[in-house]
């Protein structure tokens, strides 16, 4: 029998290179800490496929945090979960809901333009050096990358907001769409 996932769970990164020969890795894609008070984490390439595992340890600062997990023990093992995602429930996670969000909140939010006509709606959010980039699904099943700045997207949204608003029309965006 599997045991169930809390419902709560939201992405906080991913499995970088290992620290160390003692199965410790770098926890990559964050640029707020994590508190020490996380005693599970859920790693694989999905959330899907996310196992529990057990934090032993969870230390440094935000640009190396360094992660030590029950079960993983030497460098090798570490390599093995390179690149697979990293969940943990969102109560141990502090942030301020009316000013901040969580990509994970803005999934599937419908995204209209500056006159309000339906664009799509957001399959998946990355970051980039500059700014984090929603990935919209159009209706008519293309996609857009759009980056998440003042000059392209209404930034006075929350995570309790219905929709996300765009700061162009819809041909702004349409041109840079990509082919079905």
């Amino acid at each position: 029998m599997t045991a169930l996932k809390p419902s709560n769970l939201v992405k906080v990164g991913i499995v970088g290179k290992p620290h160390g020969i003692r199965g410790a890795f770098f926890l990559r894609g964050r640029d707020e800490p994590l508190a020490a008070k996380i005693k599970t984490m859920f790693i694989g390439y999905s959330l899907e496929t996310a196992h529990p595992q057990k934090v032993v340890e969870l230390k440094g600062q935000v640009s190396a945090m360094v992660v030590q997990i029950l079960g993983c023990d030497s460098r090798e093992a570490a390599q093995g979960l390179v690149g697979q995602g990293i969940w943990v429930e969102r109560d141990n996670l502090a942030i301020d809901e009316n000013s901040e969000f969580y990509w994970s909140d803005l999934i599937g939010k419908p995204v209209v333009d500056s006159i309000g006509a339906n664009l799509g709606k957001i399959s998946e959010i990355y970051r980039l050096p500059g700014s984090d980039v929603m990935i919209v699904k159009l209706i008519d099943g293309r996609t857009v990358d759009i980056a998440m700045i003042p000059a392209f997207v209404a930034m006075d949204f929350t995570s309790a907001s219905p929709q996300i608003h765009l700061t162009e029309p819809a041909d702004f965006y349409l041109e840079l769409a990509s082919s079905k």
